[in-house]
């Protein structure tokens, strides 16, 4: 291959615009069915076996959990990203209300909206400001009945030093190619990730901006940043905003967490 330009970053939604077409395939190795049967099972046993009517799936991305919890229950999704909720309406139908917006920014649901919420893959990892994270606990709070509950994984200190600090990872799907390079601080506990996407070069709606290897494929590049926190600082952070934190369990397993878990699920409960 020959050598690329140097470019700055593309904006996450550009590179999202791009990822959106393989991201089903590239993350094909995550049990979403059994993550989903873990959740509701968890929900129900935490609400005296009651199932919700509804549910949000804060992150959704393309609808892959949401389309493995029942379809009698009311259904939202929020994403930043157009294009993965375009894959997620595919996905799910017209029945499922899907909308465009940040964890960082104030949630679109009316105040007590709703009996649960639910946020996965490490999708609060990326709040790396605790006032951030704080912030969203206190909307979570907000737009949960009284005594719903907030069903999320953090990451674990063991898979950011295990499987991702000081590693290049490469991906091939189909003509896609993702690249990560990873480096955790552990002064600051933030893993700083420099992505690089790329894809073969077209016209039309899809067509981004970005280098150019000189045969046509573009060359997206993009930062990510993650925050590794302890459960008693997310206890803390949920209190503060009005959550209890009820339950944690490991890996999607209704058994105590570990420190070796890759994933850590925490049950929250909004106080009445």
């Amino acid at each position: 291959m020959t050598s690329k330009k140097r470019h700055s970053p593309e904006s996450p939604v550009a590179v999202y615009a791009a990822f959106a077409e393989i991201y089903d395939d590239f993350m094909d190795h995550v049990p979403y069915g059994a993550w989903a049967a873990y959740l509701l099972r968890r929900c129900r046993h935490l609400q005296d076996g009651r199932a919700p009517v509804a549910v949000a799936d804060l992150g959704c991305g393309t609808g892959r959990l949401l389309e493995h919890l029942p379809r009698r229950m009311q259904m939202h999704g929020l994403d930043g990203s157009a294009e993965m909720l375009a894959r997620a309406r595919r996905r799910l139908g017209q029945s499922a209300r899907l909308r465009q917006g940040r964890l960082e920014e104030r949630l679109p649901f009316g105040d007590g909206q709703l009996p649960w919420l639910c946020s996965t893959h490490d999708s609060l990892n990326y709040l790396t400001d605790p006032e951030d994270l704080r912030q969203h606990f206190a909307e979570a709070a907000r737009v949960l009945a009284p005594g719903g509950l907030y069903s999320i994984d953090l990451v674990s200190l063991n898979n950011i030093l295990k499987n991702f600090d000081g590693r290049r990872l490469e991906h091939r799907v189909r003509d896609r190619r993702l690249v990560w390079n990873n480096r955790y601080d552990r002064q600051s506990r933030v893993m700083r990730s420099e992505l690089e996407f790329e894809a073969p070069g077209r016209s039309g709606a899809h067509d981004i901006d970005g280098a150019d290897d000189g045969s046509g494929a573009r060359i997206l590049r993009e930062v990510h940043t993650q925050r590794y926190y302890t459960i008693p600082e997310i206890k803390q952070l949920a209190a503060g905003a009005g959550l209890r934190l009820e339950l944690v369990e490991g890996d999607y397993e209704p058994r105590e967490h570990t420190a070796d878990d890759h994933f850590w699920n925490l049950h929250l409960r909004r106080v009445a």
